[in-house]
Parts: C-alpha cells; sequence; structure tokens
C-alpha cells in the first residue's frame, strides 16, 4: 500500500454505470471519522492511475480535500465489465445492479439455460463466477432475478423508457411480489393476443361477456335476480386498465362516487324483488383507515338504493399488518334492493350439497356473518 496524489488518480466509467451513489453524504461522513480504511485500489495507465475499486472512496476524499489517498496499485491485463464485478462483491447493491452484474458474467462466459458446465472451460469459469453469486445473494434470489428481467423484456419489448421505471420499482419493492406482478402482466398480454376484445361465451346456462360492467346493454330491464360483485378496492390493486380505472382515484371521495355511479345500470337490469350484493374492504392509508365502505354506503343511499342486509365476512388468514393496531380481519358485503319487497329463500342452507359436501346447521335463521369453517355455517345454537 502506498499514499498516492488525488491528481494522478481517476475514476473508471464502468463502475458508475454500473452501479448507483445512493446516501453520499451519509458515507462521506464515515470516511471524515474514520478515513479509508480500506485501500483504494489501482492501475497504472500511461501517466495516471485508473481506479479498479473505490470511485466512491476517492470521490469522498476529494469532497474532504484530501490531497492523498491509501492505494494498492496492481497489474491487470485490462480493464472491462467483469473484472469490476469481481472487485465488487462486498458491496450492497440494489436488485437492478446485481442483475447487471449477472448478464455481464452470462455474456462474458456465453451461459445459456440448460447448457452444461463440464463441456468447456469458459462456461465452466462461468457457473464458478454465477456460484460465488450465488454464496451473497441466494439461488432464489437470483432465479426471481433472472425471472423478472424476462419477462420485463418480453412486456416491455425494447422500451427502455418503460424498462428503467420497472427496474426502479423493484430495487423499491418485494422481490418476490414483483414477479407474481410481472406473471400476470404477462398472462394480460398473451391472453389478449388470443381473445377478440368482444370476446364472448354463450351457453345454455350462463353467458360471459368480456367488458366493464358499468354498461349492460346487453341485458334487458328488470331480468336479473340476483347481482353478486366484489368491485376493485380503494388503492389496492392495479389492473392497467388506465387512468381513469376503477379503483386508483386520487381521493376516497372520488373513488366513493365513481362507485356508486358504476352500479346505475345495474339497477336498472334488476328485478323489483331483486339484490345486489357488494363485497368491500377497507384502506389504510398510513394515518388510518379510509372508510371506503361506509363512504360508498352513503353514497349508494344517496342515490336511492335501500340498504337490505349487512353481513361481516370473518377471515380466518388475514394479510397481517405491522401497524400499531389490531389485525383488520373482516371484510363487508352490503345488500342492496330497490324496493321494499325481496325474494328471500333462507332453505338454501338445507338443500346445499355440493358433490356430497354439505353444511351443518344449527337453525335455518342465519346470523349476518359469514365464517366458513369445515363447511359449517356458525349460528346462535350447537352445531359440531
Amino acid at each position: 500500500m502506498v499514499l498516492l496524489s488525488v491528481l494522478k488518480i481517476r475514476e473508471n466509467e464502468i463502475t458508475n454505470n454500473l452501479y448507483s451513489i445512493d446516501d453520499f453524504e451519509q458515507f462521506v461522513e464515515s470516511i471524515k471519522r474514520n478515513g479509508i480504511l480500506e485501500p483504494i485500489i489501482v492501475h497504472k495507465v500511461n501517466d495516471y492511475y485508473e481506479i479498479i475499486s473505490g470511485n466512491r472512496r476517492f470521490r469522498a476524499a476529494i469532497k474532504l480535500g484530501r490531497n492523498e489517498v491509501p492505494v494498492i496499485i496492481k497489474t491487470i491485463p485490462e480493464m472491462n465489465e467483469l473484472l469490476i464485478v469481481d472487485h465488487q462483491q462486498q458491496r450492497i447493491k440494489k436488485n437492478s445492479e446485481i442483475m447487471n452484474e449477472l448478464r455481464i458474467i452470462k455474456e462474458a462466459f456465453n451461459i445459456k439455460r440448460g447448457s452444461r458446465s463440464d463441456l468447456k472451460e469458459k462456461a465452466k469459469r462461468g457457473k464458478e463466477k454465477l456460484n460465488q453469486l450465488r454464496t451473497i445473494h441466494t439461488k432464489t434470489k437470483l432465479d426471481r432475478l433472472n425471472r423478472a428481467d424476462t419477462l420485463i423484456n418480453e412486456i416491455f419489448e425494447g422500451n427502455e423508457t418503460m424498462i428503467e421505471k420497472e427496474w426502479k420499482k423493484i430495487d423499491n419493492d418485494a422481490l418476490s411480489r414483483t414477479v407474481k406482478r410481472l406473471q400476470k402482466m404477462k398472462e394480460k398480454i398473451d391472453n389478449e393476443k388470443v381473445i377478440d376484445e368482444n370476446f364472448e361465451i354463450h351457453e345454455p346456462n350462463f353467458t360471459v361477456y368480456k367488458k366493464s360492467s358499468s354498461s349492460l346493454d346487453e341485458i334487458k330491464p328488470e331480468s336479473i335476480q340476483l347481482i353478486v360483485c366484489s368491485p376493485p378496492y380503494f388503492l389496492m390493486r392495479c389492473y392497467d386498465n388506465g387512468e381513469n380505472e376503477l379503483g386508483r382515484e386520487a381521493t376516497v371521495e372520488e373513488y366513493c362516487a365513481d362507485m356508486a355511479d358504476h352500479f346505475d345500470d345495474s339497477k336498472r337490469v334488476l328485478k323489483k324483488n331483486g339484490t345486489l350484493w357488494v363485497n368491500l374492504g377497507d384502506y389504510i392509508n398510513g394515518d388510518g383507515y379510509s372508510a371506503a365502505p361506509e363512504r360508498f354506503l352513503l353514497n349508494m343511499i344517496e342515490k336511492g338504493w335501500i340498504l337490505h342486509d349487512k353481513i361481516k365476512w370473518i377471515k380466518n388468514n388475514p394479510v397481517f399488518t405491522h401497524a400499531n393496531r389490531s389485525v383488520l380481519a373482516d371484510e363487508v358485503i352490503y345488500v342492496f334492493k330497490k324496493s321494499k319487497k325481496v325474494l328471500y329463500n333462507p332453505n338454501w342452507v338445507k338443500d346445499y350439497d355440493l358433490n356430497g359436501i354439505k353444511i351443518d346447521y344449527g337453525h335455518v335463521k342465519l346470523r349476518s356473518v359469514f365464517e366458513f369453517t369445515g363447511n359449517t355455517i356458525t349460528t346462535n345454537v350447537a352445531n359440531k
């Protein structure tokens, strides 16, 4: 190790292109307190020294006004991306940066899926490089990154702007959740290639329409006995249906108004004694619950709907929350009607039989709670 003037040293651009410099001010403070504990690795190029490893340390030293920095001088055949990756193994990296390293290794050693590493020495060395990465990041993580990379390239097909946006999302989100999201996007794109925009299925007992339910032009007025649905919850999921997608409104007030408007045509096609069942869950916006179901209920009543029943759907496996409140373990099902009388038949509990599976019940008058456990409906009287 020797001390070298900062005037004789230059950063290498490969590192700057492969890796970002986050929390640089915090890094500078660390160098200020503790000094450069790990020497900068350089190699001689004509009349200056180029950094192999240590661009951040060098930049911090410049900012702190240091005239000299500790270096280790190495002799290398050439500067390339693979050499830089080898000297950055202990660096804390984003998912996109780890993927960059994977691409470099696979390209340098011509590694292809399913290739045998024992056939060529070059491929064997490449597999060894991959195994070194797996000791740091695990095989599962690398496989997910590869899968994400493949999906992004297939979905966006060379659109560099969108590809860059997706990798920024991956850097800030759970990798497994991201891969699932991308797989759904890819499935949707593949389905749209083979399914016509006006695709419909007509069978003797049912018809399937590939369209929004905001307009039910195909259905005659007052011809439907029962409507059951679970529309998009407020800010819970993106379905890639454009900027006017239901559930992606800017405020919960806009969402509830749009939701109530959405059911206008449902009211037209519903029979006078029919009912509309709407399943909704609430949303925590950071400070507290949005009260979206309750706000939606008031909007529906203002539009002339009558609240006939209110059912609690109790969930035995709710999504865990780290917030300083109880885990939300229920959703609401509102039952609306448009006139006083409705068709209500509780005897379905006695008659229910699905492939030999029957529901045990205590009394046919059901409670306003859905809590299905082992094909048993919880009621006020004893049952198994």
